[in-house]
């Protein structure tokens, strides 16, 4: 008689990360390891993997990946997108400038 074997369900790549993430603690990783290993999955990776099962991950398809979050991250660095944070800088810099002023005309300085 053929020994049947059980059958396991392949997890997703978020049904892994909750058991994952739960073993990035110290000693193991360093808490701002930790921290930033979470904020990636949770910002970036989460969101483009939720269904994909982790036999699904193969050379071929990180290669695919890396390349679609170049293209993303090129995205944001557009030249408009470049423009824009610049203009936030300087706004947030004169912001800084003038209550430095507020501050020096109430001391006297």
């Amino acid at each position: 008689m053929p020994v049947q074997r059980a059958i396991r369900e392949i997890p997703t790549v978020r049904g892994y990360y909750e058991t994952w993430i739960a073993r990035q603690v110290a000693p193991v990783v360093r808490k701002s390891t930790a921290i930033r290993h979470r904020l990636a999955f949770d910002s970036i990776l989460l969101p483009l993997l939720t269904g994909v099962r982790l036999d699904e991950i193969t050379p071929a398809f990180l290669l695919d990946l890396r390349a679609q979050l170049i293209r993303a991250a090129l995205a944001r660095s557009h030249p408009a997108a470049r423009i824009a944070a610049r203009i936030s800088r300087r706004r947030r810099s004169a912001g800084s400038i003038r209550a430095a002023r507020g501050r020096a005309a109430l001391t006297g300085h």
